[in-house]
């Protein structure tokens, strides 16, 4: 199994989408219903020091607490990482990284974490629902150097030779299936994609 990857270069600018961080007073409506994963999780802090914390991941969030007795004992989660949000979905072998607008939260499996495979599954399924919600994006882009124009749907990336070959109704010299894209990350105006 080999992934190719494309280097898209954005010529014209986006704005990301707004952070969708529940408000404090929001906090304890998140995390209803039943976790789909429950698992302890190491966290990346500030000195890139990294703490153990509990984690249950629900179908719009990503809750935590200082361990499993906290939740188990009722106690108020730490915090809270609402999925409505996620702009990006970066998967390592050593962790993940979760972008919800302009914030990233860093996680990495230690020896506790269990079924990282259901965790990992859950959360790029997460995110292909808020890609699917996502309106059609059309801009400039270079791929391997090359200047194309790409429009982006919830079903996924088609790129053309020009702006003219898309309004015309032609074909798209790459058509990315929004399921086989497994990572979309970006750093200063490039978006490279894994498929």
């Amino acid at each position: 199994l080999t992934a190719k990857v494309r280097r898209l270069r954005v010529v014209d600018r986006c704005s990301p989408p707004p952070s969708m961080a529940a408000p404090e007073e929001e906090q304890q409506a998140t995390g209803t219903g039943e976790a789909v994963w429950e698992g302890i999780l190491g966290v990346l802090g500030g000195k890139e020091e990294i703490a153990q914390r509990f984690f249950a991941l629900y179908a719009d969030s990503f809750d935590y607490w200082e361990s499993r007795d906290a939740k188990d004992n009722g106690r108020l989660s730490l915090g809270v990482i609402m999925l409505l949000g996620l702009s990006n979905l970066v998967i390592k072998q050593d962790g993940f990284v979760i972008h919800v607008g302009e914030n990233s939260f860093k996680f990495r499996f230690t020896e506790q974490t269990a079924d990282r495979e259901a965790l990992i599954s859950e959360l790029t399924k997460r995110f292909q629902e808020v890609i699917a919600r996502t309106d059609t994006v059309r801009g400039r882009v270079r791929v391997n150097k090359v200047a194309m124009w790409a429009a982006g749907t919830p079903k996924g990336l088609n790129i053309y030779k020009s702006q003219a070959k898309e309004e015309e109704g032609g074909q798209p010299e790459i058509v990315l299936d929004a399921a086989d894209i497994q990572t979309c990350t970006h750093d200063a105006g490039s978006f490279v994609l894994t498929s």
